[in-house]
C-alpha cells in the first residue's frame, strides 16, 4: 500500500500534493485502485475508472490517466511476481 500511495502521490492527479497537501490526500484512491488492479482491469478500463474517480472526488482530472494506468499495472505485476 505504501508503494502504491507513493506512486499516486508522485502522479498527483489533482496537483494537491505538489501544492502542499498532506501525503494522505489521495488515500481515497489507493484502496479502490489496488482492488481494481487485483481484478485485472485492462489499462483502458483502469484509465477510465481513474479519470471518473479523480474527477468525481477532486473536481477535475487534467492528467494522463492512460499512462498512469499502464505504470501501476506494471508495478502491480512486478510486486506480484509477474502473476496477475
Amino acid at each position: 500500500m505504501r508503494e502504491l500511495t507513493s506512486l499516486v502521490n508522485e502522479w498527483d492527479p489533482a496537483a494537491l500534493v505538489s501544492a502542499g497537501a498532506p501525503a494522505d490526500e489521495y488515500e481515497c484512491l489507493v484502496g479502490p485502485l489496488l482492488s481494481r488492479l487485483s481484478q485485472g482491469l485492462s489499462p483502458g478500463a483502469l484509465a477510465e475508472w481513474l479519470r471518473a474517480h479523480v474527477t468525481g472526488h477532486f473536481g477535475s482530472c487534467d492528467v494522463d490517466t492512460e499512462q498512469f494506468a499502464h505504470r501501476v499495472i506494471d508495478w502491480y505485476r512486478e510486486v506480484q511476481g509477474g502473476v496477475v
